[in-house]
């Protein structure tokens, strides 16, 4: 009786033992179970990680992609359509010109005559050429008219009675080659210089007339040529210094007889010149220039407008 109480009482105490070790040995599963679980969530943000690196490679810190950056940006100091087109590669140029020139007096005289007027001529024509880099070169057909109304001429040897009037009917055609070199100075926009040669074709007729003073007998010298002149009439009668016949060579009549005859001129005429101006070019296929030069032709303004190829 007294053993069967002593493994009664000492029941309770195993029952309390085994739930304590029960109770251990789930903290202990619940907390690797923890562990587990947090392993799992390391792991999860891991490749979480891994993933937006993977979706953010490639990309920059502001979220453009390389090829964004890459792509250059646009640049606010080029023309329209400069980034389509290499404006330092060879182009052809073809395309038509104008030339305002003035040949002054002092220039004409300049040849050793005395007399004759400044005169303004006007020329036009085609042109062609290349471009490329700073260099420019263009050939040139082109034509001017000489036309004047008459003025009085004279050579440096002749005596005063040996002024005549002159009137020219000549034109002259230019074939020239003009070389530039060319500089940037804004958006579209270039400067340049250089030179032009060729030679001028003469063309038309150059008429002369002698002439007389038309002053009263035994009025003092010296006189105006401009205001003072008359023509000769024909030579029909006339032998005097001023009024000579027979016509020839020398004794010209042709104001008043033949308008259509003509005295000799040089057939050709030489074209050098220096020249510079500014070069426009908004896009590949439109070019316009803006020309001053002085030569032996005088001074010349220009403008020109080409089609680039």
């Amino acid at each position: 009786m007294a053993h069967w109480r002593s493994s009664f009482e000492a029941q309770p105490r195993l029952f309390i033992l085994a739930l304590i070790f029960s109770i251990v040995a789930s903290g202990g599963t619940a907390a690797a179970a923890l562990d587990d679980m947090g392993d799992d969530d390391e792991e999860s943000g891991d490749a979480t990680e891994e993933g937006d690196a993977e979706a953010t490679e490639g990309e920059s810190p502001d979220g453009e992609t390389p090829e964004a950056e890459a792509q250059p940006a646009a640049d606010p100091g080029k023309g329209l359509g400069e980034a389509a087109w290499d404006r330092d590669a060879l182009q052809f140029e073809v395309g038509a010109r104008g030339r305002l020139m003035v040949v002054p007096k002092f220039l004409i005289n300049a040849f050793g005559v005395e007399g004759a007027d400044t005169l303004v001529v006007g020329g036009i024509g085609g042109e062609a050429g290349l471009a490329q880099g700073p260099f420019e070169g263009l050939l040139g057909v082109w034509y001017a008219g000489y036309n004047t109304a008459q003025m009085p001429f004279k050579g440096p040897t002749d005596p005063p009675e040996g002024w005549e009037m002159i009137k020219s009917n000549l034109g002259m055609l230019y074939i020239t080659a003009d070389v530039m070199f060319r500089v940037k100075i804004a958006t579209d926009w270039h400067l340049y210089v250089g030179g032009g040669v060729g030679v001028g074709i003469v063309t038309g007729t150059l008429q002369r007339n002698e002439t007389y003073w038309n002053v009263a007998p035994g009025t003092p010298g010296p006189y105006d040529p401009y205001t003072q002149l008359a023509l000769c009439p024909l030579p029909v009668g006339y032998g005097t210094t001023e009024c000579p016949g027979p016509v020839n060579g020398d004794n010209r009549y042709d104001l008043v007889s033949n308008p259509q005859t003509s005295s000799s001129v040089w057939p050709v005429y030489p074209w050098l010149t220096y020249q510079m101006g500014v070069r426009y070019q908004p896009v590949k296929n439109i070019i316009a220039r803006l020309d001053l030069g002085a030569g032996s032709s005088g001074f010349w303004l220009g403008l020109a407008v080409d089609y680039g190829i």
